[in-house]
């Protein structure tokens, strides 16, 4: 599985303060419709819609569990020394007996669970990178419930992959509280409990790639409320009593369990279906087989909706996934991609890869981007080979927009009001793929010489994009892939992915809507009220089968290159980071930035090589040191930052030596550090618009003791220094296949 970028274990605050910045004014408070419709609790009356939860079943709930666990939380809340953890105990007791009392009968409720008493991470969470943050509770499904009832938890594992919610904690209802005191203060800025809770939610949803969104239940001093994360931003239900003092029997003052809170716990534990939580209705589980990664079935529409028999491609057609997913984004309100294995339907390769990712309602889908491609470029070596792309539906006919999804979920925003409407073109609009081709990691090579074939390719992609004034604009990691296959075609030993960002003079980055498509849903007039239509302008229906065509000889009028800050952060041009810090949009990117980009995944490639195969703990930590300041790093300064110090003589001083050496005993990595000495010449050269220091004095420290063979190999690098001056000395792509190209040789003789 490839791994995230940035999940520095200590910087949980800085994260946080980019997650408070990410769903500023993305908060929607008070949504009635949370409780009324997908609760099913009447807001006004607080009695239950659907005739299961009477006032006289709640109050026989209230009885059985007694007061002695809430007056223990009383007092808790009501004494401002304690904190929350002190909490934990009595609510725990509380959520669990609610649940057990409205229980059907022979099945379990899904049971609350403290994160303190499990070990922090699974195997799956473990590949992926996770930094070790849980919220106060998880939430386990029924088939888990018992593991909450032992009395030694401590040899279980908790699994983000088989959460069904979380639950956040706060001491004080004020200091804790995730409303403002004045609406103004909305506007701004969240209150610190979202920002925390967002955290934890990017984390279970990218454990559980094909959720939709989460649920929360946040506990702040004695006050409540759900709060539902999804693409978008978060959805607040109005507060609510956790306990209220009431007039007891005797006359005097005592506390009982509110009526609000017993229901609401009635419904999580009891009365929610997988959907409610946020499971996507297009995908199913095949197997869950707990000593394996379970496979699903994933299609574009509900399975139930595709009638006749399934086809083998195009909207109706269903992908059984293999494995766990390759990729799974960390992002929150980004585009939350994975990418997964599946089964060729057709038969005519073994497998295929599937990439789900949610888009911007207006931007141009990735699938159309592959078309446009085949069309324009004669020659697609070194870019993925795309199958097919299309749009997900929540049904038949409605497009798996956010706008929907809350609409079909929560009833919000309601019919005939005035509320928060998502804008169009901002709408998330959900999008898989299919690409034939099979990929792995650039530090998954077989031989050095695997590598440098697979950069070639790469980079001749990219030279042959540019030539076309095509940028990429994400190059990372996760898009610049090695052929998985034993013997690749030429020039396609390595190969870029992801093409959602891709500028592409004339297309821009968006699409015109387009007066075409059925949709009988809700439409927000000018003012803000919603009304139903039965048809609309829109550009999703269409996009079944819609592709933008040019004609081959055609040359639209340059465009301008639309939001120029796309891309992996850690791995973004230090120009571009230059203007990120500096808050400029204007400025446009050029090939030379997708060209850098390539080489700081490079060093991230040879870098996380060295750290998975260390052969001992001392060089994984200094391996794990290095790594950690080259790529652990959350604020668009610091990552700059760190770039501008990153030369040459980093990757060429004795401890870098010592880390590459022990790797592998034949030193053959030591020619591809040489080779990141070369690249990070060329990209310093650039940004000082100076010749960099020369690096052929170090070469002899560099082959000391090394086999003829490797010194052989080595020689290329005083050839490379020996490149005329001029534009070879400067970062270009001639410059670096020249390079590239130079190494391939001497491997190949030697």
């Amino acid at each position: 599985m490839f791994n995230n970028f940035s999940s520095n274990p200590s910087s949980y605050n800085e994260t946080r303060d980019e997650l408070k910045k990410e769903v500023t004014g993305k908060v929607v408070y008070n949504v009635n419709s949370i409780i009324e419709h997908f609760m099913r609790i009447n807001a006004n009356t607080k009695s239950e819609q659907g005739g299961d939860l009477p006032d006289s079943r709640i109050a026989q709930c209230i009885a059985q569990i007694g007061t002695g666990d809430l007056i223990t939380l009383h007092q808790i809340v009501d004494d401002s020394k304690q904190n929350e953890r002190a909490m934990y105990g009595p609510l725990e007791n509380i959520m669990n007996a609610i649940g057990d009392f409205f229980a059907p009968q022979g099945r379990a409720p899904k049971r609350f669970v403290q994160q303190s008493g499990f070990t922090h991470v699974d195997e799956v969470v473990q590949q992926m990178a996770f930094p070790p943050r849980f919220p106060d509770f998880l939430m386990l499904p029924e088939k888990l419930s018992w593991l909450s009832q032992k009395p030694d938890k401590a040899h279980l594992k908790v699994s983000w992959s088989t959460t069904e919610a979380l639950v956040e904690v706060k001491h004080s209802a004020t200091k804790g509280s995730p409303f403002y005191a004045r609406q103004s203060q909305q506007e701004t800025g969240v209150k610190g409990i979202i920002a925390q809770t967002a955290d934890y939610v990017r984390l279970r949803l990218s454990a559980r790639p094909f959720q939709l969104y989460t649920l929360a239940f946040l506990i702040y001093g004695a006050e409540c409320c759900i709060a539902i994360y999804d693409r978008y931003g978060v959805l607040l239900s109005p507060g609510y009593k956790v306990y209220e003092r009431v007039v007891g029997p005797d006359g005097n003052f005592d506390y009982e369990l509110s009526y609000d809170f017993v229901r609401i716990l009635a419904r999580l534990t009891c009365g929610l279906s997988a959907e409610d939580f946020g499971s996507d209705p297009t995908v199913e589980l095949r197997s869950g087989n707990p000593q394996k990664p379970p496979s699903y079935s994933v299609g574009y529409k509900p399975s139930a909706s595709i009638i006749p028999a399934t086809p083998l491609t195009g909207p109706n057609a269903r992908y059984n996934t293999v494995g766990s997913p390759i990729w799974s984004s960390l992002s929150l309100l980004g585009r939350g991609t994975s990418v997964w294995y599946v089964k060729d339907p057709t038969g005519v390769r073994k497998k295929v890869v599937m990439k789900s990712a949610w888009r911007a309602g207006s931007r141009t889908p990735e699938s159309s981007i592959y078309e446009y491609l085949k069309q324009t470029l004669k020659n697609l070596d070194g870019i993925a080979a795309f199958v097919e792309g299309l749009d997900v539906y929540l049904d038949q006919q409605t497009p798996m927009r956010v706008q929907n999804l809350r609409i079909a979920r929560f009833n919000y925003p309601v019919a005939g009001t005035v509320a928060e409407t998502i804008p169009f073109d901002e709408d998330p609009v959900l999008h898989r793929l299919i690409l034939a081709s099979v990929g792995k990691p650039l530090w998954e090579y077989e031989t050095p010489l695997d590598f440098v074939q697979g950069c070639i390719a790469v980079v001749s992609a990219l030279e042959r994009l540019a030539a076309h004034d095509i940028l990429h604009r994400d190059v990372s990691p996760g898009n610049v892939l090695l052929a998985a296959d034993e013997s690749p075609r030429k020039n396609n030993e390595g190969f870029l992915s992801d093409l959602e960002f891709l500028y592409i003079p004339g297309m821009g980055d968006t699409v015109d809507p387009q007066p075409t498509g059925k949709l009988p849903e809700h439409v927000a007039r000018p003012d803000g009220t919603l009304h139903r239509v039965d048809e609309i302008r829109n550009d999703d229906i269409p996009q079944l089968g819609r592709h933008y065509i040019y004609p081959q000889d055609a040359k639209p009028e340059p465009k301008p290159q639309g939001p120029p800050i796309t891309g992996t952060a850690q791995f973004m041009a230090v120009e571009v980071l230059d203007h990120i810090v500096q808050s400029d949009t204007s400025f446009n990117r050029t090939p030379l930035h997708d060209l850098e980009s390539f080489i700081y995944v490079l060093v991230y490639a040879l870098h996380r090589r060295a750290y998975d195969r260390a052969q001992n703990s001392d060089t994984r930590k200094a391996i794990g040191r290095v790594f950690t300041n080259y790529f652990a790093q959350t604020s668009h300064t610091a990552i700059r930052d760190v770039r501008r110090s990153m030369s040459s003589r980093a990757l060429t001083s004795k401890s870098a030596l010592k880390i590459f050496s022990e790797e592998v005993a034949n030193g053959s990595h030591l020619v591809l550090c040489a080779l990141l000495t070369q690249l990070l010449a060329l990209v310093r050269r650039r940004l000082m618009r100076a010749d960099g220091d020369t690096t052929i004095e170090r070469m002899a420290e560099m082959t000391e003791g090394l086999p003829p063979k490797e010194q052989s190999m080595m020689n290329w690098i005083e050839e490379a220094e020996q490149l005329e001056e001029g534009p070879t000395r400067a970062l270009s792509h001639d410059a670096v296949l020249k390079v590239l190209r130079g190494l391939e040789r001497r491997m190949r003789v030697v």
